[in-house]
C-alpha cells in the first residue's frame, strides 16, 4: 500500500511540472507584483527551478522588468512629494539620484560666488537662507 502511495505522490509532482506554463508563471508574477521570492513561493516551486527553467525567458524578464519600473517611479513620486513638502532629506535625495538632476548636473556641493569683499547684511543672509534651505 505504501508503495502505491509514493506512484500517486511522484505522478502528481509530475504532473505539475508539465502543468507550469508560461502564462502561469506570468499570472504570478503579476499577483506577486513581481515579487520574485513572492512568486516562487505561489507557484510552490524551488527557486534554482525557477532560475534555471524561467527567470531569464524573454517574456519574464520582461514582465519582472516591468515591476521594477512601476517600483521605481512609485518611490520617485513618493519623495519628490515629500521634498515639495518641505522634507530637506527627500529634496537631497531626489536632487541627488533623480535623471533630472543628473541630465543639469548637480551635485552635492554646488558652489557660491560672492563677487563683493564686504560682508553680507542680516537681510542678504536671510534671503540666502531662503535660497538655499527654504528656510
Amino acid at each position: 500500500m505504501p508503495e502505491e502511495k509514493i506512484e500517486k505522490q511522484e505522478k502528481k509532482v509530475q504532473g505539475l511540472k508539465k502543468r507550469l506554463t508560461l502564462k502561469i508563471v506570468l499570472d504570478a508574477i503579476e499577483r506577486t507584483g513581481g515579487k520574485v521570492a513572492e512568486t516562487i513561493r505561489v507557484l510552490g516551486i524551488n527557486p534554482l527551478t525557477f532560475y534555471r527553467n524561467w527567470r531569464y525567458l524573454p517574456e519574464v524578464e520582461e514582465a519582472l522588468q516591468q515591476f521594477r519600473q512601476m517600483g521605481f517611479e512609485e518611490v520617485t513620486d513618493t519623495i519628490f512629494e515629500q521634498a515639495k513638502n518641505g522634507n530637506l532629506k527627500a529634496a537631497h535625495i531626489y536632487l541627488r539620484y533623480s535623471p533630472t538632476a543628473k541630465k543639469n548636473d548637480w551635485t552635492d556641493n554646488q558652489t557660491l560666488t560672492i563677487k563683493e569683499d564686504k560682508p553680507l547684511s542680516d537681510a542678504e543672509k536671510e534671503q540666502l537662507k531662503k535660497d538655499l534651505f527654504g528656510m
